[in-house]
């Protein structure tokens, strides 16, 4: 014997689903729109532990709705490195000193403010 299925529940409450999920689709495009992160590459002449070291500094004090930690093999904003190293031109550099100092951290930080006024006006 089948079981007839009953969708009485979501007939009676189609308005309320509904705007629900105007309101869930409306909140996924602002974040997508307003909460881009600057993509970040993390480069140490220490190598892997170097790198593992710089990344969770700067993880101390920015989330990961703000910086996204990539590999070589994406494209990313900005590059991270205790030493000088050489890019390409479309991307800036940030040598900063290990342990990071409080004037390295504050240019992150101002980085990051103009990357996300960028972004603000793109939107």
């Amino acid at each position: 014997m089948k079981k007839k299925s009953n969708y009485k529940y979501v007939r009676d409450n189609k308005e309320i689903i509904s705007e629900y999920l105007r309101d869930l689709y409306t909140l996924t495009l602002l974040s997508k729109r307003y909460r881009k992160s600057v993509r970040v590459q993390v480069i140490s002449k220490t190598g892997f532990l170097g790198e593992a070291y710089l990344k969770s500094e700067i993880r101390k004090k920015h989330s990961h709705q703000v910086i996204e930690f990539c590999d070589e093999k994406d494209t990313y904003d900005l590059v991270v490195s205790d030493f000088s190293v050489n890019v390409e031109p479309t991307c800036d550099v940030l040598v900063c000193h290990v342990p990071l100092a409080t004037r390295d951290m504050k240019q992150l930080q101002d980085y990051i403010q103009r990357k996300q006024e960028e972004y603000d006006r793109e939107a």
